[in-house]
């Protein structure tokens, strides 16, 4: 968690890391809220809770107000990682079968980014937001997105981290039709503005991802 923490707030300007984040609001809140979202996505596998967080919450481990959560924190409030927590992840890194490896900053960077502009484009696709510019808007003004880099579907645009991401999960092949429905929904929702066909190709390329996925086609 510290590497994640360090590369967001060092490496891209993040006021916080995400593990910092959810130690500041509190895990029993956290945790309440995710269940919530996955109960009422009927249990969609993409809103899982976190077995490990749910851990934590069992354990007191509630944040900076307990004194203890991915990181424990002294009087001050000063944080440091705690071995607890450490054999924890070990514990369910195993139980997963799992192996273990390093991760250079910038696979951290797009991994997390290319998270956030894949739930982006998900919002496109579904009609939820207009423009990747209001989504981008969004995460600048409201959840703290550095201001100089434009927001995630700018940073996919910019360095095709969207599409790189889909390739990773699914394989370069990942190439079947579009049906009509989804072409009409993609040119109504996506190419409501003219600049905004980087976009449309992260769009394109996460959803053959889905296709994928709802095909039952496994991962190379």
């Amino acid at each position: 968690e510290v590497a994640l923490d360090a590369v967001l707030r060092e490496g891209c300007g993040f006021p916080m890391g995400p593990f910092e984040l959810m130690d500041l609001i509190g895990h029993d809140v956290n945790f309440a809220v995710t269940s919530s979202v996955f109960d009422a996505y009927f249990q969609d596998k993409r809103f899982t809770p976190s077995l490990i967080q749910q851990e934590l919450v069992l354990a007191g481990r509630l944040g900076r107000k307990s004194g203890a959560g991915w990181y424990r924190y002294d009087a001050t409030g000063r944080r440091q990682t705690d071995p607890e927590v450490t054999a924890l992840i070990d514990s369910e890194r195993a139980r997963k079968g799992i192996t273990p490896r390093l991760f250079t900053p910038e696979e951290i960077q797009t991994r997390l980014i290319g998270a956030m502009a894949e739930e982006g484009a998900k919002l496109l696709a579904e009609g939820i937001a207009q423009r990747p510019s209001d989504i981008d808007v969004a995460l600048l003004f409201g959840y703290g997105f550095p201001r100089w880099e434009g927001g995630p579907m700018q940073w996919a645009d910019q360095f095709g981290i969207l599409a790189r991401t889909v390739e990773h999960e699914h394989g370069a092949d990942c190439r079947p039709l579009l049906d009509r429905e989804f072409q009409v929904a993609l040119h109504r929702k996506a190419l409501v503005n003219a600049q905004d066909d980087g976009a449309l190709t992260a769009i394109v390329a996460l959803m053959k991802g889905d296709r994928r996925r709802q095909h039952g086609i496994a991962h190379p």
